[in-house]
């Protein structure tokens, strides 16, 4: 089923237009995710921009997507890991070392930086042969 809306603001010179076009599906045993989006309209009278917003909502259990490449060795041969957020949010770090049937281990938190990018160096790397890691917001 498809469901259409659509809502307009009218600011002094400024309009924004939302259209919002979602697809209800059952979910299924497999259905991990949802997509929904909204397409806006911003002018101020003279030009228009146009663009499309994709919202993904996932299930409490699907790994996160913030994770920025893969750790990073320090000198010492401990890990630094990189990661996306809210600037100014702080978030909790976890490492589990199993991923069939993983105990997620709080290691840390850190605020992310104005520029959405935050870095957690993982000093007890060395005292395990696999580390898996994660983060969670509280």
């Amino acid at each position: 089923m498809r469901i259409f809306s659509s809502v307009v603001y009218r600011l002094p010179f400024i309009v924004w237009s939302f259209v919002k076009s979602q697809t209800n599906t059952p979910p299924g045993p497999k259905k991990r995710s949802h997509v929904n989006l909204f397409t806006y309209t911003v002018s101020d009278g003279y030009t228009n921009a146009t663009g499309t917003v994709y919202v993904t909502v996932r299930s409490s259990g699907a790994q996160s997507q913030n994770m920025i490449g893969l750790p990073t060795d320090l000198p010492d041969g401990n890990k630094r890991i990189t990661f996306a957020g809210i600037p100014g949010r702080t978030y909790h770090i976890q490492a589990t070392t199993n991923l069939v049937s993983p105990y997620w281990e709080p290691i840390g938190t850190n605020v992310v930086g104005g520029n959405g990018l935050s870095t957690f160096d993982d000093l007890d790397a060395t005292n395990f042969t696999s580390r898996y890691y994660r983060t969670t917001a509280p």
